[in-house]
């Protein structure tokens, strides 16, 4: 598994910049979506090309959501 090198806005630990975060964040909506997670009826409603699969949709996407749920 690589480590992530990427720069991210809130390591950059500034105020002005924790602030506008703060304004702008998804983080509760994000929390959320990895919470809940994803089902069978969320693939289905997506409008995939014909070259991909539903079951390399639902791979992808449960990559994503336990990469997510590392964060702090």
């Amino acid at each position: 598994m690589t480590t992530d090198r990427t720069s991210y806005l809130v390591s950059l630990n500034r105020a002005d910049l924790r602030r506008y975060l703060t304004e702008k964040s998804m983080e509760r909506a994000v929390r959320e979506f990895v919470a809940r997670g994803v089902n069978e009826r969320d693939i289905a409603a997506m409008a995939l090309p014909t070259t991909y699969s539903a079951r390399e949709a639902m791979n992808l996407i449960q990559r994503s959501i336990s990469e997510l749920a590392l964060l702090p």
